[in-house]
């Protein structure tokens, strides 16, 4: 995940690095004025931390639940990012919105919804676990969703600088994690044992 954050900053580097006119003085004055600007790479931390735990509890969910049913009760965060919307961005939705937002979010279950792969629960899931997990991560992308919308919209700020914002936030949680779950591990090992060069294309 740290890997994969690391090059979405370089994709956005290089775009900001092509849209702006000045070309690359301009990009570093950008860069040094706006991305590493405190106060708003504390506002980008926000949305970073939530899609955090987001990943950590579908994962758990996933772990705790049939993967049908994890597939279904996921796309709950259809509903869930919609009445983010009116909360938090004051929008008001008219009963067809609200219709054609109940109507893809059972599209897209139907689409995922597969019967005869449904498999006995194992002993050692847990699914009221796997459930509080998925309601969190649903909570949580809904939340990190239309958050990143209102930062969006509340400034001039371009959505590339944004996105590097977020993502260096995301690499500090990242690294966090890393260090705390496996840090042993890797200060013995280095940080890229055991990858392959199907690992590294994946990335």
């Amino acid at each position: 995940i740290t890997l994969k954050k690391v090059n979405c900053i370089i994709v956005c580097v290089c775009v900001c690095l092509c849209s702006e006119t000045g070309g690359l003085s301009r990009c570093k004055a950008v860069i040094v004025e706006q991305v590493l600007n405190p106060v708003e790479m504390l506002k980008l931390s926000v949305p970073s931390v939530v899609y955090a735990v987001q990943n950590n509890m579908a994962f758990l969910a996933l772990s705790n639940l049939d993967a049908a049913v994890f597939q279904v009760t996921y796309q709950l965060k259809i509903p869930c990012t919609a009445l983010c919307t009116v909360l938090m961005l004051n929008r008001s939705l008219s009963h067809m919105q609200w219709f054609s937002v109940s109507m893809l979010c059972v599209g897209v279950i139907l689409v995922q919804w597969k019967p005869a792969e449904l498999t006995k629960v194992q002993m050692e899931q847990n699914p009221i676990l796997g459930f509080v997990a998925i309601a969190i991560a649903v909570i949580c992308s809904g939340f990190a969703g239309v958050y990143f919308e209102k930062v969006l919209k509340s400034s001039s700020t371009s959505l590339w600088v944004r996105n590097i914002q977020m993502y260096l936030s995301g690499i500090a949680i990242t690294l966090l994690g890393v260090y705390l779950t496996d840090g042993a591990q890797v200060m013995e090992k280095g940080f890229f044992f055991g990858y392959t060069p199907w690992v590294c294309f994946v990335i």
